[in-house]
């Protein structure tokens, strides 16, 4: 930009000028039209309060307007433009400025002042304003504008510092709008805290934000007020110092407020904390407790009840031991009128029975001593058993069936043709025996044996005789046919087993007897007792009992 030219007839420009009084201790800068009114109670604040935004109607009360004459023009007229400014010593102006009750931020000079400032630093230089002066072509004279005043010797003109002023209103607006939604925000922070304790952390880190915030700003304003310094745009560098001591002062006022906030709403957050913690956990003992009590009221509640039970089960086990022993008892009494009339009938049929044994044996051996001598040969077609010839001797049996061999399944002898399909049909009743598909064989003379075709199991079946003889015992018994039979397979290996029927005595047997216990012949017998150590002698009456029955299965596993 070209230098203009200077005028020699213009006068020498007036600085703008502190002005500090006895009666009003804040710099006063006094600007047309722009007249503010101060809050109630603004000078005097709470340090809390400082983070609180300043409003547009907390401006110094009372601030007077002030004219400065034009330079140049054609004599003093009063203008609305002039400025009034008292020098004082620079030390006065820092001790009124300490003295200071009211905050820097809440003097609507100062921040006219600072607004000002900060706002035409932007600028690139004082130079590019532009002069509203008009001269006169004639005699190069200024002439006074017609519409401002020049507060400036190069022309700042009052519609340029009116639009900056307007420029600054509509910034403080904002700020303020801004300062207000920073108010409310924190406001709703508190009353959420008050209001929901399960959002405390997001509070917390909601004011970390906001306090980040605020120190942006801050560190914002602290590069504007840098940027201010290296470009000021008023030349007394002693003002510029002093607003800069008075705003560190402030700012450490700002700061230590923002700490004492912060560390504020830290405390009632912990608080709140605590008070949440120390509720929960005392609902949590309660809860325990009182779930603890119901469990163990239930508890008690099942060991009264399973006394009662443990009682009354007592109580009927005493009524059956009684009972019990009232049977017992009758029992007794029954036997031993049982036994009294058994000795009765013994004794009144003794006589009775020892004549009739004496017939008996007297007739026996009479019949066979006839018997013994008329017979010659087997009688066989009376179906009755044989004695064995001399030919067919036993070694020779046993020779023939050896020859054989052994066959695997069961075979089913018996004696008597009327009885043999009977027989068949218990041994059927059985599954497992049946499924081993027995053969049956009738042996009534010592060729039947040698004709059968010995099995790994025989079951020999003996029909009922009054004199219950199951095999005839060699020295005193008249043919041994039952008996040579079952020691030929013997003998041959075979698993050898001897069934009683139709002994009604044998109808009823208990579980742990295969054979009724009066047929004394099978303990005395040499064959059956060797049979009978081994359990393979039983006595039935029509079919098998159910033990018996597992016996028989025992036995055919073997198969």
């Amino acid at each position: 930009m070209p230098p203009k030219k200077s005028n020699p007839k213009k006068k020498a420009p007036k600085r703008l000028e502190r002005e500090f009084s006895s009666d009003d201790d804040d710099v006063e800068i006094e600007i047309p039209e722009i007249e503010e009114e101060e809050d109630e109670g603004s000078g005097d604040r709470h340090p809390d309060d400082t983070c609180q935004p300043v409003k547009a109607d907390e401006k110094a009360e009372g601030s007077k307007t002030k004219q400065r004459a034009i330079p140049g023009g054609s004599g003093p007229r009063p203008t609305p433009f002039t400025v009034k400014s008292t020098r004082l010593t620079k030390e006065r102006a820092d001790k009124e400025l300490v003295k200071s009750p009211v905050p820097y931020w809440s003097d609507p000079k100062i921040t006219i002042i600072t607004s000002v400032y900060v706002f035409v630093s932007m600028r690139n230089s004082l130079e590019n304003l532009k002069s509203c002066q008009k001269r006169d072509t004639a005699t190069d004279s200024s002439q006074p504008c017609a519409d401002c005043t020049c507060i400036a010797t190069d022309g700042f003109s009052s519609k340029e510092l009116s639009n900056i002023i307007e420029r600054q209103n509509k910034i403080e607006e904002k700020a303020e709008e801004k300062y207000r939604g920073v108010e409310n925000s924190v406001k709703d922070v508190q009353r959420k805290l008050s209001a929901n304790d399960d959002r405390l952390s997001g509070f917390e880190s909601r004011d970390t934000v906001i306090l980040q915030g605020f120190e942006k700003e801050i560190f914002k304003l602290n590069a504007k007020m840098a940027e201010f310094s290296n470009n000021p745009i008023i030349g007394d560098e002693d003002l510029i110092a002093v607003l800069d001591r008075e705003w560190e002062k402030r700012q450490d006022v700002l700061m230590k407020a923002f700490d004492s906030r912060e560390s504020f709403i830290k405390d009632i957050l912990d608080q709140k904390v605590q008070e949440t913690e120390a509720k929960m956990n005392t609902e949590l003992e309660q809860m325990v407790k009182s779930k603890t009590n119901l469990q163990f009221q239930e508890i008690n509640q099942n060991i009264k009840e399973q006394s009662v039970k443990n009682k009354m089960m007592e109580n009927v086990t005493a009524g059956l031991k009684e009972r019990l022993k009232s049977y017992d008892n009758k029992f007794e009494r029954v036997d031993g009128e049982l036994n009294l009339i058994f000795r009765e009938i013994h004794n009144f049929n003794v006589l009775v029975v020892v004549g009739v044994l004496l017939l008996v044996v007297i007739i026996g051996i009479f019949v066979a001593y006839k018997s013994l001598i008329s017979r010659k040969a087997p009688f066989e077609r009376t179906g009755g058993p044989s004695d064995t010839p001399r030919n067919n001797s036993f070694d020779t049996i046993i020779e023939k069936l050896k020859r054989k061999g052994l066959k695997k399944g069961l075979l089913v002898v018996s004696f008597l043709s009327s009885t043999q399909q009977f027989h068949l049909d218990a041994l059927n009743a059985v599954p497992e025996v049946k499924q081993t598909s027995p053969v049956k064989v009738l042996i009534q003379s010592s060729k039947n044996i040698m004709d059968s075709e010995p099995h790994k199991m025989v079951i020999i079946f003996v029909d009922f005789n009054n004199r219950n003889i199951i095999l005839e015992n060699e020295d005193t018994e008249i043919g041994d046919l039952r008996n040579q039979t079952t020691k030929v397979f013997q003998l041959l290996g075979c698993d050898v087993l001897v069934v009683y029927c139709k002994d009604k005595e044998s109808q009823d047997l208990p579980p742990e007897n295969l054979y009724n216990p009066r047929l004394h012949s099978i303990e005395r017998h040499p064959v059956l007792s060797e049979l009978n150590r081994n359990n393979r002698v039983l006595s039935i009456n029509d079919k098998f009992h159910p033990h018996q029955v597992e016996h028989l299965k025992s036995c055919c596993q073997q198969l």
